[in-house]
């Protein structure tokens, strides 16, 4: 196949056109290759799912408090000094 031919084939696919002939038509031939992972609109199955009532669960994070703690490290954002 000539190279004209072969780019024809490429700009039909949207794909890049340079680089040798042989190239073009591994380019060409991956992408026929692997043309069905992209145009194909997969119909998903329709999902349900039973959820129980919430009235019968708590949060147990809602009243949780954090203890208060020595801070350590810096204090006041100062940096250490590397002298």
């Amino acid at each position: 196949m000539a190279i004209p031919l072969l780019k024809q084939e490429l700009r039909l696919r949207k794909t890049k056109l340079s680089g040798k002939k042989h190239q073009l038509i591994k380019r060409l031939e991956s992408y026929d290759r692997n043309d069905n992972f992209g145009h194909q609109l997969i119909q998903a199955e329709q999902f349900s799912m039973n959820v129980p009532e919430q009235s019968g669960y708590k949060d147990i994070n809602s009243e949780t408090q954090m203890p208060e703690g020595k801070q350590q490290g810096n204090v006041q954002g100062k940096v250490p000094s590397l002298h």
